[in-house]
């Protein structure tokens, strides 16, 4: 029987791809996809899962996350599926929150993303009652450290940016900062030598591996990068802390 290293092979897996990306880099030969084969993929994924789950699921962050992304899908292409599978998803839930209407938990936010996607297509005011109850809980108190990982970022910062265009009231977006900024600077969750983003506040950061460098989570980046995407296409141009 053949015994394989998988940690070995996964490292040396990485070293190969990694060097014929700098070769490609080296002689020009990089090029991306075009519009038709991005599109085709996006299709493919996207119908695999839904054609997979019926049951749409529950309103919890994972499956919240996964709509988010779906209807970016729609956005991208306006098939019908993709906006039902949303609609069925928001309706089994009751357009509600995980924890109710008083949750202050960025995870149980991130299903909003998807109701003031839904409310913009078709704007009934129920759909984005509960969420909005819920963020207007967190502007009009004082309470700002309620977001120590920084994954919370991907779930609830397009939520307060996008309320506070619907609502036309900024006191949204200043709440928005806040809970950034006390993430960011007075959690210390953000590496300004490197640019890079500690996962959480379970550690005192900076913490670093074994061997003495930074400890940072990739996917965690990416929810920031992301956060910072969704964030900025709807925060106004003229918002102070844009």
């Amino acid at each position: 029987r053949l015994k394989v290293n998988f940690t070995k092979t996964r490292k040396l897996a990485v070293l190969v791809t990694l060097a014929l990306f700098l070769f490609t880099i080296e002689i020009g030969a990089v090029s991306l996809p075009d519009k038709a084969t991005i599109l085709s993929t996006m299709q493919l994924v996207d119908d695999y899962w839904i054609d997979g789950h019926a049951d749409p699921g529950n309103n919890l962050w994972a499956r919240a996350a996964y709509f988010t992304g779906n209807m970016a899908m729609y956005d991208t292409y306006a098939a019908p599926k993709y906006l039902d599978y949303s609609l069925l998803w928001a309706n089994n839930n009751n357009w509600a929150l995980n924890g109710g209407v008083t949750t202050r938990h960025a995870d149980n936010h991130c299903c909003g993303q998807t109701y003031i996607d839904l409310y913009e297509i078709d704007p009934i005011a129920s759909r984005i009652a509960d969420i909005t109850t819920s963020i207007e809980y967190m502007v009009d108190g004082s309470k700002i450290d309620d977001w120590w990982w920084v994954d919370a970022y991907y779930m609830a910062m397009p939520v307060f940016t996008r309320l506070g265009v619907i609502h036309s009231d900024t006191a949204y977006h200043d709440r928005l900062y806040d809970l950034y900024y006390d993430t960011k600077v007075t959690r210390g969750l953000y590496n300004t030598s490197d640019g890079l983003w500690y996962r959480d506040n379970n550690f005192d950061p900076p913490y670093t591996t074994p061997n003495g460098l930074p400890c940072y989570w990739s996917r965690g980046n990416g929810w920031v990068f992301g956060a910072h995407v969704r964030t900025l296409e709807y925060l106004p141009v003229n918002d102070p802390h844009r």
